[in-house]
């Protein structure tokens, strides 16, 4: 079986520390209030004017900083927030917020080493923090390092052993370094834990494919798949799951689904050819299964 890429789930923890700080007589600190209470409040468009007014009002306001942020970060701005993050950092070395949600803001636009040590500068802060351990460990497989991912989010699911995106980003390291049977066992945590993620159902079956289980990937295909009828990568996963077991019509009907939702993925045309020629040769649909050649 060849090896392909992994879909993640990023847990985007931001941080942000939306509460009221002591009144006074500090404008500053009574727009910072009024932010905190717009934002409560679900009103984030004004919650962002009053964070920017607290910071014109006093610019070295690391907690508006912050939380301005965390506001523009919420909305898809990366950059933006990174930039507040930024300032936080420099006005607030030691903040764990502003260390974490930089992290963030740099791992979503890819710049994952900057990121790593992001996270590297929060966790040396709250060394226990679960949420900044699985952000961490996601960075570090999105760089291809899996046995540090695997001791970065073995520590999440130590301290926190609910973290169900922790138990499905440890379960693609272990797949991704061979650990069959330990993957198994950290996504069915991460299953037991959020019964209702496709994508940890999805990723049991393709390591028990891999590990050439098919009988016992297809429950686990098929549950991804009744979670969300449109996954096609589940899809493709359970056909190829049946050819591998003669199962030659059902391959073909599940290839054709596949196809209807993605065109253009060239490996269930191929699947599909193989499974409609088997069915006049009496051989199987596949010779070398591959699940989540879909990805």
């Amino acid at each position: 079986m060849k090896s392909t890429n992994v879909r993640l789930i990023v847990a985007l923890a931001v941080l942000g520390a939306a509460r009221e700080l002591w009144a006074g007589e500090d404008k500053a600190t009574a727009s910072y209030n009024r932010g905190v209470r717009f934002e409560q409040a679900g009103r984030h468009e004004e919650a962002v004017l009053a964070y920017r007014q607290a910071i014109r009002k006093r610019p070295q306001f690391a907690e508006a900083h912050v939380n301005l942020g965390v506001q523009l970060a919420r909305r898809g701005r990366w950059l933006q927030a990174q930039e507040a993050f930024d300032v936080a950092v420099r006005l607030a070395p030691d903040s764990f917020e502003a260390h974490h949600n930089r992290g963030l803001a740099l791992a979503e636009q890819g710049r994952h080493r900057e990121a790593q040590a992001a996270f590297e500068r929060a966790l040396s802060i709250e060394p226990a923090s679960v949420k900044t351990l699985q952000a961490f460990g996601t960075v570090l497989l999105f760089q291809g390092r899996s046995t540090d991912a695997v001791t970065v989010l073995s520590r999440a699911v130590a301290s926190d052993p609910q973290a169900a995106e922790a138990h499905y980003n440890l379960g693609v390291a272990q797949a991704r370094l061979g650990r069959g049977e330990a993957a198994i066992t950290s996504y069915r945590a991460s299953i037991r834990s959020k019964p209702d993620s496709a994508e940890a159902w999805d990723g049991l079956g393709i390591v028990l494919a891999k590990l050439g289980r098919h009988e016992e990937a297809l429950p686990s295909f098929d549950e991804a798949i009744r979670l969300r009828p449109s996954f096609e990568e589940a899809r493709f996963n359970r056909a190829v799951s049946f050819a591998a077991l003669r199962r030659t019509g059902e391959a073909i009907l599940e290839c054709r689904e596949v196809i209807r939702l993605r065109p253009g993925l060239s490996a269930a045309h191929v699947l599909l050819g193989n499974a409609l020629a088997a069915l006049g040769s009496g051989v199987t649909a596949t010779e070398d299964p591959a699940p989540e050649a879909a990805r």
